[in-house]
């Protein structure tokens, strides 16, 4: 029996994947717990049209994420800080942090659905480029400044 997995099921498949199922494991397993749905006509018909929605979607947030950085890519983000001698700073800038000026400069990562990637906090003065990872394995390159409170 063909089904229609709702749910991702280990050792049969992830959801919205169509899979060839036992009638009594469909029966007696999946459908009481509303893992799956057999597979009709109108099935695959949704199927299609939620692909198109997905792809749609897929270019609406890849053009918005470009318009959203090719504003960075002539604006780089710039904090003050309080540094030493050495051009160490006193704190750190960690992800939170870049999080926080890029919404001043409105740019939400969680509508975008991208994530900083910082291998460890920020704490020396200077140039440093934090790579931003989307959803879909897209990444983009920030570059932010540290400069000297006066």
């Amino acid at each position: 029996m063909k089904v229609l997995l709702q749910k991702d099921i280990q050792g049969i498949g992830r959801k919205g994947e169509i899979k060839n199922v036992a009638d009594g494991y469909y029966r007696n397993f999946l459908l009481p717990k509303s893992l799956a749905l057999p597979v009709n006509e109108s099935v695959y018909e949704n199927l299609e049209q939620q692909k198109i929605r997905e792809e749609k979607n897929k270019e609406k947030r890849k053009a918005l994420i470009e318009s959203s950085f090719g504003i960075l890519d002539t604006n780089i983000i710039t904090i003050k800080s309080k540094v030493d001698e050495k051009g160490h700073m006193f704190g750190s800038v960690n992800a939170l942090a870049l999080e926080k000026e890029l919404k001043k400069r409105n740019i939400d990562l969680l509508a975008l659905r991208g994530k900083i990637h910082l291998p460890h906090p920020i704490k020396e003065k200077g140039s440093h480029a934090v790579e931003i990872i989307f959803e879909g394995g897209e990444k983009k390159f920030i570059t932010v400044i540290i400069e000297k409170q006066s």
